[in-house]
């Protein structure tokens, strides 16, 4: 964004919290973003620091500005991110890797502002209710009977692994 819009620039807010406001826009945590703003402290202030500017409703205005604002001029939107990370969570639990579904959950919950203690969905949106449901679903699939199709597991033979 070489610009500010006029919009961003109606918010009237100070050089710093407008590049606080960036830097949570583009994805880092309000501990870091509030680092790389420059305010100043040990980790233990700016987690302070960025939990308190967070909250302040310019900030959160700016924030869904830039977001904006980056969707539009790369033509990638959060719901597209969603979607494929439902695809990689669903794609982890038919090739029973559970490590990578936990990796996708997380990624979910990042996209969603869980991490950060704020759940704000916004339009489009998987609510947290249908997640849930594909968890259960992908659980129901991995607890299936392990001569059902697509399963490669092989059973232990007599003096292979087992204790006879």
């Amino acid at each position: 964004m070489a610009e500010l819009s006029p919009d961003l620039l109606a918010l009237d807010l100070s050089p710093q919290r407008l590049l606080f406001s960036m830097y949570v826009a583009q994805g880092n945590q309000p501990t870091i973003a509030a680092g790389l703003a420059k305010y100043k402290g040990s980790k233990a202030t700016l987690g302070a620091t960025g939990c308190r500017l967070i909250k302040i409703d310019k900030i959160k205005q700016a924030i869904a500005l830039i977001q904006a604002e980056t969707m539009a001029e790369t033509g990638w939107s959060i719901e597209q991110s969603q979607n494929k990370l439902l695809q990689a969570y669903a794609l982890a639990g038919c090739t029973n890797q559970p490590s990578a579904q936990v990796s996708a959950i997380v990624a979910i919950n990042r996209l969603f502002g869980l991490d950060k203690g704020v759940l704000e969905l916004r339009p489009g949106q998987v609510p947290p209710e249908d997640i849930d449901a594909a968890v259960e679903r992908s659980k129901a699939w991995a607890n299936r009977p392990v001569n059902s199709p697509g399963i490669a597991r092989a059973e232990p033979t007599a003096g292979e692994g087992s204790l006879e």
